[in-house]
């Protein structure tokens, strides 16, 4: 397999995945992350993926995550946010998953802080579960980039993540919430009310209009937008030391990126965020393909 063909895999791979999980419930239920990590092993792990390949992986995983956070802030419509209840989520949300973070760090550092590798990257590991309990896939992505963390720490606290997420989601999603009525004597009421309405109905299938000629130019716009907002953060980090260039440019990418979504036009382009989705689950494969099974350290993560 030459660079070109690899770069084509990566590009085509989500697409299929995707097309996967439509059809196949099990592996819905999975999820197109997860198993975009897989298949990204399996290829960096075969010896299919070209000597030299490094540097093209290394550009894709550098540029790839600052190109897609603007394309899914862009249809972010802040000025219809409940700003009071808005600010009380952040609030009590970030104290829980603060206090979460930081208690586990504490409890669980005489365990893994013995390991060479993984105790000397707590601190990182920290970051990134503050980033995904707040943010999700793509606030991880972001952190692993401006931490600089190695590919086989970001899998493997990914992974145990989502492990741990589906036990507990299946936990919640069957006795968790009656449970929890039940003991905090929360009223059940019949009906939403209309100010919680979903503003849009969900697509479960959101890419199937993507390539529509109506769809096309506002896409290619919005893509053209998040270039140059790349460019202007990239720009702006350079006047700053290198050790804080990464962090520089991810805070000035996510300020423009809200900053755009202000203007109407930008707002009301429907495929930026899936577009945006589409690059992080790139991301996802070729930072698993670019991982060395032999370095993955299983049992400091256990």
């Amino acid at each position: 397999m030459n660079t070109t063909l690899l770069v084509i895999t990566y590009l085509v791979t989500p697409a299929a995945i995707l097309w996967m999980t439509a059809k196949v419930p099990f592996l819905k239920k999975i999820g197109p992350v997860l198993l975009l990590y897989l298949v990204g092993i399996v290829l960096g792990n075969s010896g299919l993926v070209p000597q030299g390949a490094y540097e093209v992986q290394d550009l894709i995983v550098t540029v790839i995550i600052p190109l897609a956070i603007p394309l899914m802030l862009f249809s972010c419509d802040f000025k219809r946010w409940d700003i009071k209840n808005a600010i009380l989520t952040l609030i009590t949300g970030t104290v829980a998953v603060v206090t979460a973070v930081i208690s586990g760090y504490f409890i669980f550092k005489p365990l893994i802080g013995s390991d060479p590798l993984m105790g000397a990257q707590m601190n990182k590991i920290a970051g990134m579960l503050t980033g995904v309990y707040t943010g999700g896939t793509p606030n991880l992505a972001a952190i692993k980039i401006m931490l600089e963390v190695p590919n086989e720490t970001y899998l493997l606290i990914h992974s145990y993540d989502m492990a741990i997420s589906l036990l507990y989601l299946t936990f919640v999603l069957s006795i968790g919430i009656p449970l929890f009525r039940r003991v905090l004597h929360y009223p059940v009421k019949n009906g939403i009310p209309e100010k919680h309405m979903p503003v849009d109905s969900y697509d479960e299938n959101p890419y199937k209009e993507f390539f529509k000629r109506e769809n096309l130019l506002p896409l290619l716009c919005a893509l053209a937008l998040s270039v140059g907002i790349f460019i202007i953060a990239g720009g702006l980090s350079l006047i700053l030391p290198k050790s804080i260039q990464m962090v520089v440019v991810i805070l000035s990418i996510t300020s423009l990126g809200i900053a755009a979504s202000f203007v109407k036009r930008v707002r009301e382009i429907k495929t930026s965020y899936d577009a945006g989705m589409y690059l992080v689950y790139i991301f996802s494969m070729v930072v698993a393909s670019m991982a060395d099974l032999t370095k993955l350290n299983l049992s400091g993560g256990i």
